[in-house]
């Protein structure tokens, strides 16, 4: 998952806002977000990358409340993920009940009771855990 071209932008504000060069931008991506290229970034790394120019003063003007539109985003990207990766497991679910075995599956493994009370690191999890499937799956030959 790559980061979208609002975050990136986002971070450009905020280094032009608090006076951040492009080395010491690239040394702070690297050291806070674990990438020195925002083209290379989780959306992990990203958000961490947020909370640290905030914490230096930098006010996003995306930010009400406490929540970020751009963090909201990034999860209806992830949970787009889940549904097509859960739909690539074949066998798994009966044909026409994907989303009914995809809220079991999270109920069971994440305690989560609907896709939408994901959090973005949840999400990430379990698109993992459903990708891992797939791989076992697909070692069995089915």
């Amino acid at each position: 998952m790559t980061l979208s071209a609002k975050q990136i932008a986002l971070v450009h504000v905020a280094c032009k806002k608090l006076g951040i060069n492009n080395d010491d931008r690239h040394a702070i991506q690297e050291t806070v977000g674990g990438a020195r290229s925002l083209t290379r970034m989780s959306e992990s790394g990203w958000r961490e990358l947020v909370r640290h120019f905030e914490a230096r003063g930098f006010k996003s003007p995306l930010r009400e409340g406490g929540s970020s539109q751009l963090i909201a985003d990034s999860k209806t990207k992830l949970i787009r993920k889940l549904y097509a990766e859960w739909r690539d497991l074949k066998g798994y679910w009966d044909p026409g009940k994907e989303r009914p075995a995809l809220r079991g599956f999270l109920r069971k493994r994440f305690h989560v009771e609907h896709e939408r009370f994901l959090t973005p690191e949840l999400a990430i999890k379990a698109i993992e855990a459903v990708k891992a499937i797939g791989r076992r799956q697909g070692s069995r030959g089915e």
